[in-house]
């Protein structure tokens, strides 16, 4: 896969592997599931940063051991998504 910085029109390079994606929902919002795999991505030109993600689900709300999890990945380097625009502008 090919991964392009629109504003600096040059590839974007791979800046980290395996970096969890924890998705929000609600208002205001909560977290209901971690994926995991995503790949971070850099622009060298502007360092635009995306999350490229599988979208393999390692854990939701429901199952036990969510909030263990949860807390953990939140003690680490992760990526944040949310379900709506509004939902992250009403923060």
């Amino acid at each position: 896969m090919k991964i392009v910085c629109f504003n600096c029109q040059v590839d974007m390079k791979i800046s980290k592997a395996g970096t969890p994606i924890i998705e929000y929902f609600m208002n205001p919002p909560q977290p209901y599931r971690i994926l995991y795999a995503a790949d971070m991505y850099s622009c060298a030109c502007c360092a635009l940063s995306v999350a490229v993600c599988s979208g393999r689900v390692n854990t939701e709300h429901f199952q036990d051991g969510f909030s263990d999890e949860l807390e953990k990945v939140l003690s680490a380097s992760h990526a944040k998504s949310y379900e709506r625009c509004k939902d992250k502008q009403n923060e």
